[in-house]
């Protein structure tokens, strides 16, 4: 089955291979195609993708390491910070593990985290003030993390 994910010229010949796997089995698919808006909070998703993408390598770490803890250390709390239930869930899935274990948690399970989502996730001012957690604190840690151009947000990892 296709996950959601954004079409884009370097995406077409992964879409036309799962699309052919499907069309070969018994099942019957509905397939939507949507344009892709360029809203602020799209803008700031894919900024935060680029971001990840650079904390990464900076420090070294596996892809997805620094959206997990950006997530458990800012994420969850601007997130929660009006939602009880929703912060008591997380508290459910968290408590008793150790951090690393709490990041691995939160990696492999990401869309029970949600943070920069399109639905469930922070709004337009909640990702801002996320984003500029990260950006102060990694500041701090001499990772420096800037906005690129218009055209770098459109590229392939921008728009996971």
């Amino acid at each position: 089955m296709i996950k959601s994910f954004r079409l884009h010229k370097t995406t077409l010949m992964e879409l036309i291979g799962q699309l052919t796997a499907m069309c070969l089995d018994d099942d019957v698919y509905k397939v939507s195609v949507t344009p892709f808006k360029k809203s602020l909070k799209d803008r700031q998703r894919a900024l935060a993708n680029i971001w990840y993408s650079q904390m990464d390598k900076e420090l070294g770490e596996p892809v997805g390491y620094s959206e997990a803890l950006c997530k458990y250390r800012w994420g969850l709390k601007i997130r929660c910070r009006d939602d009880l239930d929703l912060e008591n869930i997380i508290r459910s899935m968290l408590d008793g593990h150790s951090y690393e274990d709490k990041l691995a948690i939160i990696q492999k399970y990401s869309e029970w985290f949600p943070v920069m989502r399109t639905n469930g996730g922070l709004d337009a001012d909640g990702q801002a003030e996320y984003m500029q957690c990260i950006q102060q604190c990694f500041a701090q840690e001499g990772i420096i993390l800037t906005t690129p151009k218009d055209e770098l947000l459109n590229c392939r990892e921008a728009n996971k």
